[in-house]
């Protein structure tokens, strides 16, 4: 039992892991990301402070907003979300959904 002005190191010994990890694969990457967000540059690199244009470019152009071009994943036979432009054969498609109806073999 810790008395009064006594630290108990098993809250260290057991939170600290557990917190260290949060910071640095939670905390240090959000902070990045944000800071990454307000200037311009390329592959990580804080080359110009831009604030709030890269968002003001963003929200101006016309194809970001306009949710039809986005599909449902599996939807027409595309995967992705109808970004990638692969389509599976319907033979193949076909007799793997009969062998899933039918069950394990």
């Amino acid at each position: 039992m810790a008395g009064k002005g006594r630290y108990d190191w098993t809250t260290v010994v057991f939170l600290g892991p557990p917190a260290v990890l949060l910071l640095i694969f939670l905390v240090y990457p959000t902070l990045y990301t944000i800071a990454l967000s307000f200037n311009r540059g390329r592959r990580g690199e804080f080359t110009e402070w831009v604030g709030f244009d890269n968002f003001a470019s963003l929200f101006k152009d016309k194809s970001f907003l306009n949710l039809s071009t986005f599909r449902r994943p599996g939807r027409s036979g595309t995967t992705c979300c109808g970004a990638c432009s692969t389509r599976r054969s319907s033979s193949s498609s076909a007799s793997w959904s009969r062998s899933w109806r039918r069950g394990p073999v």
